[in-house]
Formats: structure tokens, sequence, C-alpha cells
């Protein structure tokens, strides 16, 4: 039980942090492409993926909302807490990619 929890735990950190990466690094190759600035691009898109990278890495939003709200109404606080784990790690893996990307076109 522990164990597919940390599962799941990394494969959702792992799966933002590869959104906003990957989402970012072939935005910018389109806006070479294209003519734009690459380095803005990059920096545009890696913020605007982040919200979106952690809810593709959780499933989708109305699940995880709905058993956030049944646990909490049903008091089942290891469940709740498992479910909040999950979201802070989408988030952060959101935020870590951005990080890596404004590192990138920064230096």
């Amino acid at each position: 039980m522990v164990t597919d929890f940390l599962n799941q735990l990394i494969l959702s950190f792992c799966i933002s942090l590869g959104m906003i990466t990957g989402g970012s690094l072939l935005g910018s190759l389109g806006a070479l492409l294209t003519g734009g600035h690459p380095a803005t691009t990059m920096m545009d898109l890696a913020q605007r993926l982040k919200i979106w990278a952690a809810v593709a890495s959780l499933g989708g939003t109305f699940s995880t909302i709905r058993v956030l709200e049944s646990m909490l109404w049903e008091r089942q606080l290891a469940v709740l807490l498992q479910q909040i784990s999950l979201v802070a790690a989408a988030f952060g893996g959101a935020h870590i990619g951005y990080v890596l990307i404004y590192w990138t076109v920064i230096s």
C-alpha cells in the first residue's frame, strides 16, 4: 500500500516536471521556426503550462477534488493527507520544471 502511494507520488511529480520542460522546449523550437524569440516563448510557456501540468499529472481535477471533499466530510484523514500529498507533488514538479526553464533562460 505504501509503495503504491509512493509510486503515484513520484509519477505525479515526474509527469508534471516533464510536461513543463518538454512543452517549453518544444514550444521554443516552434518559436524559432516561426521567427519568434525562443527564450521569451520558453519562459511564457513554462509559466502558462504550470497549472495544466499539475492537473494532467493528477488525471483530472474533478476526481481529486471529489475525493478530497468526501474524505474531509467522512473524516478519513489518512486518505485526505495522501490526496493532498499527491496535489503537492504535482505542483512541486511543475514548479521545479519552471525553475529549471528559468535557470536555463537566465544563464
